[in-house]
């Protein structure tokens, strides 16, 4: 990470420090099974999955925008705690991924401890059946509540109370909320990470992003980020009755590049190709990459 990110970052959070998204191999059976009444999302292999796939030491331009840091900075109320990114189609939706991982992995390496909680989201439009606003409100707190040393009497109560129910009974939407309200106070600062909104299905987005909307303002030390296709700002806008500043992600030059570097590093025969052929390859493909 670049001097001038990490400053960045400090300036900004300086003695925060960040929850490490949830990670079921760390913690006990009990929480465990309460974790899994909150949801049965596991948004941290989602994310796994996603890392695995990122080439290390991309994204960090998308970190250091004006847009960005902006957005990031900002704690009086002067800036919109939302921020939305998009990709034209052609862009890549993996791409786009990247750039949302890029930010939350740059939050949970840089900082550790409990008082800035960071929850993230991937929607799936193949798992549209199971992601539904319960599970994806009960998702976000599902993290929060791991991030914690214990589970909160709130938490421990509602899923007592659940167990009396014939079969047990799940949290509804109104208790989640509620219970997302006082777990929020638990921390200095929170970050909210929603990836893939349009693919989301269309009839239950409206539900999802009030919610959000409500999150926001029982909460306003929290941060909400958005990535989908552009054609979704106007409706989180109209949904979330609030300004929403917008960040295209296109390919960058840096990416490209150590992209290629990768790939030409993985050659099986290094010796076939010259250093000018190499300088060659990465100058035509630079100039010629677009948008799509």
């Amino acid at each position: 990470m670049s001097s001038c990110l990490k400053s960045s970052f400090n300036d900004n959070i300086n003695s925060f420090n960040v929850s490490k998204i949830y990670n079921v191999t760390s913690v006990t059976d009990e929480k465990s099974t309460v974790l899994q009444w909150l949801s049965p999302l596991e948004p941290q292999k989602r994310h796994q999955g996603v890392s695995n796939r990122r080439l290390e030491g991309t994204g960090h331009w998308f970190l250091e925008t004006a847009e960005f840091q902006k957005w990031c900075k900002a704690e009086d109320g002067s800036v919109s705690s939302i921020l939305f990114c998009s990709g034209d189609p052609g862009a890549g939706k993996t791409h786009i991924r990247h750039y949302t991982l890029s930010f939350i992995d740059t939050l949970c390496d840089q900082f550790s401890g409990k008082d800035v909680g960071v929850a993230c989201l991937y929607c799936d439009f193949h798992a549209q059946e199971e992601q539904v606003t319960t599970s994806m409100m009960g998702g976000i707190l599902k993290q929060l509540v791991a991030a914690l040393d214990e589970i909160p009497e709130e938490i421990s109560n509602a899923f007592q109370k659940s167990k009396e129910s014939i079969g047990g009974r799940g949290l509804r939407l109104p208790d989640i909320l509620k219970l997302l309200a006082k777990i929020l106070a638990s921390f200095r600062r929170t970050f909210i990470c929603i990836d893939g909104l349009d693919e989301y299905a269309i009839e239950r987005r409206p539900e999802f992003l009030h919610s959000l909307q409500q999150v926001l303002r029982d909460s306003p030390t929290t941060r909400l980020f958005l990535a989908g296709r552009p054609y979704l700002k106007e409706e989180v806008k109209n949904h979330l009755s609030e300004s929403v500043p917008h960040l295209a992600i296109k390919p960058h030059e840096s990416d490209i590049k150590k992209y290629i570097n990768k790939k030409i590093s993985e050659d099986p025969d290094p010796d076939a190709m010259s250093g000018k052929l190499e300088s060659e390859i990465m100058t035509r493909i630079c100039q010629s990459s677009s948008d799509m």
